[in-house]
């Protein structure tokens, strides 16, 4: 790093692999905060699958995810938590909340144990 800010997520070879089926391979990526990145590809690319795996839901056979410059192995998951977040655009999850509530509900673990000011924004 030299000095220089750590990535907000970062990837080094990450690889995920189920029944000897490569679905990530060797993936490399940085993004940094406040940078715009978008996946496209096919269905079926695997743009889920590396979701999850920088999540920390899916364990990669190889690799490393570094978050905010910590690898993601070593963060806990309030830690991961409280630098990320993850929904999927299917129901029951996303089922009757707009879409800035949605998002809005990835801020909740930086609020500490306050469980009003939670009930109040998806009220």
């Amino acid at each position: 790093m030299n000095g220089a800010r750590p990535h907000a997520i970062s990837t080094h070879g990450l690889t995920y692999e189920v029944e000897a089926q490569t679905l990530i391979d060797g993936v490399d990526l940085r993004a940094d905060r406040g940078q715009l990145v978008g996946l496209i590809g096919p269905n079926g690319a695997g743009k889920s699958t590396l979701l999850r795996a920088i999540s920390g839901i899916l364990r990669c056979q190889d690799g490393a995810v570094r978050l905010g410059g910590k690898d993601l192995e070593s963060l806990s998951s309030r830690g991961v938590a409280a630098t990320l977040s993850l929904f999927p655009q299917i129901a029951p999850y996303t089922h009757g909340f707009t879409s800035i509530e949605l998002v809005l509900m990835g801020s909740i673990p930086t609020w500490g144990a306050s469980r009003s000011r939670a009930g109040r924004m998806i009220a």
